[in-house]
């Protein structure tokens, strides 16, 4: 059955709105599989950003659990039970930390005081049996817990009882001190604001909150535990929270859609009768007077200024042959217009070509030449190494011997002096040669679990007489509770001493040099930091890109060999560290060496 070309149009017109319908339908489901990334992206993030609300909101809390039982006067308190003195402080306490509830016991597990401001009269004891606190503490010295009481969910948190001196809590408890807080509407409330959510506590899970998910709505769900003595969840926090961008993507996604269908189908109700008036009616003139040669069929036809209106003047003058040749020459010209397109995709294409070729060459000659500077450079260092190493034998007979000799002769001596510079002369030379040798060999690498407090008090009384002779005030201030970091002892010993001696040599005319120890977090990851500061001179900016490169140095001949920064970036860079430097011209420099925190195990893998 054949078909007309006005059935054939409408056909094609139908088919290519199914094509685009269905394009767009499939750009919904893209969109719709990245609304669920998104969402599920948001959810962790929403998660991860509620766990540290409730961290913040806990930490006060924690702060008096700890705070009040490494203390000398809670320690006497146990003994004496001055009331006085717990109104003074531990009542006083509670207003501070934001608090209902305060239990102090004995060693023995018996009550010394309480206290709470909600008036309970079921709280004079521990709401849970006082008798688990020597079980409670038995393998640590803090608990945290929460349970049920008359007046609602309580929060409890407990810590063993230390003098002040026992920071780490490693003698014996001496008692027990638990706090307590009531979660009321209004600490609810105050955590469904700052999480922008809705917060609910629960006797159990609903349903299946966990795994709901409403991305068409844009809420988020999930819930936390809130675990009792026995480790079993005692309540659960059901929360609930709102994503204004998850709603937007829904919305600009609908939006699209239903614009895609208005579009089309006003497209179709709209070109369906153009084409079929401007194409179908002359095709089917023009057909006729083919058919039947008669051109009275396109005499109106011939005044059309579209294509069927020369074809109909072609038909008219020419007839038969001179509308082939009108056809052969539009083949023709196609044809040429495709070749002069195939021409010009082929000089793109070539010119393409010569650019990727000049780029290739500019890449080839950098890495050549980085490739002979490398070469210079092991070459350089291997040298370097077999010549240290054949300097520094001969180098220490002459020292140890210019040694002997100077503590032989006296001061009075006219050779005193020259035998003295050969002592100076000789030991600089072999401090240099061993520097050349650490900084070509590779050395020993093996790493352990290392205290970085421990690594800086051992070295700091390395280089204590150099501070004193160069009227240099030493000062640490080394963070308490420093997770280890898996490093090598000696090469972190190395880059202390080449930071303060940096330091010092930028100070001639005295100062202060501090060195300082912190824990902090960056980009999730956690990290120990060693902080070398001085107010010195500083670091000039025309120089600071340079000053991590082998050999460089602004000091004197003879005071400095440029190796000391460069060994201690190989080191860091080892260590899969960084380096932060903070400097101001005349005002001082700081050093921040960031090693990360990490099991052995984590880092094999």
């Amino acid at each position: 059955m054949k078909l007309k070309v006005q059935a054939k149009l409408s056909l094609l017109l139908i088919f290519l709105m199914f094509i685009s319908m269905g394009g767009f339908l499939y750009l919904k489901h893209t969109q719709q599989m990245k609304a669920e990334n998104l969402y599920e992206e948001i959810k962790k993030e929403k998660i991860i950003f509620f766990d540290k609300i409730m961290a913040l909101k806990g930490s006060s809390l924690e702060n008096f659990a700890k705070d009040y039982t490494f203390w000398d006067d809670m320690v006497f308190f146990l003994k004496t039970g001055d009331k006085k003195w717990a109104e003074e402080n531990i009542d006083t306490g509670l207003a501070t930390f934001n608090a209902h509830a305060a239990w102090v016991y004995t060693s023995e597990s018996s009550v010394v005081y309480y206290v709470n401001n909600i008036d309970a009269d079921n709280l004079g004891y521990m709401p849970v049996d006082s008798t688990l606190c020597e079980s409670l503490f038995k393998e640590k010295r803090f608990c945290h817990f929460f349970h049920i009481i008359p007046q609602g969910l309580m929060e409890i948190r407990g810590a063993t009882i230390h003098p002040t001196s026992d920071v780490e809590r490693k003698t014996e408890p001496r008692g027990f001190f638990f706090v307590g807080r009531l979660w009321t509407n209004a600490y609810l409330a105050d955590i469904s604001k700052l999480t922008n959510g809705s917060v609910v506590l629960s006797d159990r899970q609903e349903g299946n909150f966990p795994q709901r998910r409403d991305i068409a709505n844009g809420l988020i769900y999930f819930s936390k535990p809130l675990e009792g003595l026995d480790g079993k969840p005692e309540q659960y926090l059901n929360v609930k929270i709102k994503s204004a961008i998850i709603n937007e993507i829904n919305s600009a996604s609908n939006r699209q859609l239903i614009s895609a269908i208005v579009l089309e189908l006003l497209i179709f109700f709209i070109l369906t009768p153009y084409l079929l008036a401007v194409v179908s009616r002359p095709l089917n003139l023009i057909s006729k007077s083919l058919k039947s040669g008669d051109v009275s069929f396109i005499k109106d036809l011939q005044k059309n200024t579209t294509e069927f209106g020369t074809i109909a003047q072609l038909i008219i003058k020419f007839h038969e042959q001179n509308a082939e040749l009108a056809e052969a020459h539009d083949r023709l010209e196609l044809k040429v217009r495709e070749r002069t397109a195939e021409l010009s995709e082929t000089n793109k294409m070539l010119e393409h070509e010569i650019v990727e070729h000049k780029k290739a060459e500019s890449e080839k000659e950098q890495l050549w030449s980085r490739l002979m500077q490398s070469e210079k450079l092991a070459a350089l260092g291997q040298m370097g190494s077999i010549i240290a190493h054949e300097i520094r034998n001969p180098l220490t007979v002459i020292y140890g011997f210019a040694q002997c000799l100077l503590q032989d002769i006296g001061k009075d001596n006219t050779k005193y002096e020259a035998v003295r510079s050969i002592v100076e002369e000789s030991n600089r030379s072999i401090i240099f040669l061993r520097q050349i040798l650490s900084f070509s060999r590779k050395g020993n690498t093996e790493k352990e679990m290392v205290n970085i407090n421990d690594v800086i008090g051992n070295t700091l009384t390395l280089i204590k007489a150099k501070t004193k002779v160069s009227f240099v005030t030493l000062l640490t201030e080394l963070s308490v509770g420093l997770p280890s970091v898996f490093a090598n002892a000696t090469q972190l010993q190395q880059i202390i001493i080449n930071l303060c001696n940096n330091a010092i040599d930028a100070m001639p005319k005295g100062g202060v040099l501090c060195v300082r120890s912190v824990a902090i977090e960056k980009n999730g990851a956690a990290f120990v930091e060693i902080q070398v500061q001085d107010n010195g001179s500083g670091i000039p900016d025309e120089i600071r890109a340079k000053i991590f490169e082998p050999f460089f140095t602004t000091k004197e001949d003879g005071h400095g060999t440029g190796l000391g920064l460069a060994l201690v970036n190989e080191i860091v860079q080892k260590h899969r560290g960084f380096i932060d430097i903070k400097t101001e011209h005349g005002k001082g420099t700081l050093f921040k060496i960031l090693l990360p925190v990490n099991e052995p195990e984590s880092i094999l893998q």
